[in-house]
This record gives structure tokens, sequence and C-alpha cells, in this order.
């Protein structure tokens, strides 16, 4: 099934040219593909929390955290990392009723927390996606990594990982919490 992105571009008319400014985001679904997909969310509790809201006056935090979508945790639960370099070294309570198919897992061990995104996304040719956390919005004791997919051709899904920064520290994420924000670089714009 395919479904077209809230915020993306209008789709072209067929046969037409793609412009240098113009790309679409579509998510391709399977059945049984749930992805939690929504443009990004302009609030911050941090920011909502600063003396009459004043981190919003900075502008470019501001826009940041509007800049593409967001992809949600499919479930609540709590994680830590014991310190090892096994995958059996992250421990993740699922909280009751999470559904375990859906939850993040330990896939590469050394103290990253994988969540498997439900979808194929597509760009228009030329346009890559680059998935990192959710800007300006920190989590003590985890941090979010960063990849590009090159989404106009991939065929694959892909996963947004989130590496723990020091041993038994518990974090949590809550239910359709942004667990990864992705924006469409044009491809090759970061080459040297």
């Amino acid at each position: 099934m395919r479904k077209r992105l809230k915020g993306s571009a209008p789709e072209r008319p067929r046969g037409a040219p793609v412009r240098a400014a113009e790309t679409e985001l579509v998510c391709y679904v399977r059945e049984g593909w749930s992805p939690r997909v929504a443009p990004a969310s302009p609030k911050r509790d941090w920011m909502s929390a600063t003396p009459e809201s004043f981190a919003y006056r900075c502008l470019p935090l501001a826009i940041a955290n509007t800049h593409g979508w967001e992809i949600l945790s499919p479930c609540g639960f709590a994680a830590r990392w014991t310190g090892g370099v096994g995958a059996e070294c992250v421990e993740i309570v699922l909280d009751p009723g999470a559904d375990p198919r859906k939850a993040p897992v330990s896939l590469f061990g050394s103290g990253t927390l994988t969540f498997h995104v439900d979808g194929i996304m597509r760009t228009s040719e030329g346009w890559n996606l680059w998935v990192g956390g959710p800007p300006n919005a920190m989590k003590d004791g985890i941090a979010p990594m960063g990849g590009v997919i090159e989404t106009d051709w991939s065929p694959y899904t892909f996963t947004m990982n989130w590496r723990f920064t020091r041993p038994d520290a518990w974090v949590r994420f809550e239910e359709n919490e942004p667990s990864a924000s992705s924006s469409r670089p044009r491809a090759g714009c970061w080459t040297g």
C-alpha cells in the first residue's frame, strides 16, 4: 500500500520533470505494518519550562523542532544497558499491554537500542532521508545515532538506533514519543 505523508510535495503529473527543490516522501506499508509518522512537533518540554518560554525566541531552535517528520515509538518502555558488549546486555521492560513484536530490541550490542520502522520510505530521485534523534529533545543516559538512508532507490526498511551513554541508567520512552526525526537532504550534498 502506498501512503503519502502529510507535508509531502503535491503529486507530480506523470512524466513531469523533477524540479531541483521538489521532492516527495512516500511510505510503502505491508499488511500488518502500522508506521507511526507525524509532522515534527514544535514543542519541547524543556523549552516550554524556560522562563516565559524564552527558548522559543531562538528562531533556529524553533525551526529545527518543526523540520521534517517524526517517527513515534510504537510502545512505552524502560531500558537500561548493563555495560557489556553483547546484545543481551540491554534490558527492555515493556509497559503492560505493549505488543512485543513492535517493541525496540537490542540488535547490535555495545549498548545500542534499535527501533524498527514499519515502512519502506521512498523519495524522489536524487533525494535521501536523513534520520536521527528529534532536534532539541535530549534524553539523559542515551543519545540518538544518525544515518542517511538512500530512499531514492533502496527497497528496504531501516532502523533508528540509540546508544546508551553510561551503564545502569534506566531511560524511558513513552508510547508515541518521537524516537526519530527525518528530513530530506539532496543526495550528495555532504560529499567533499
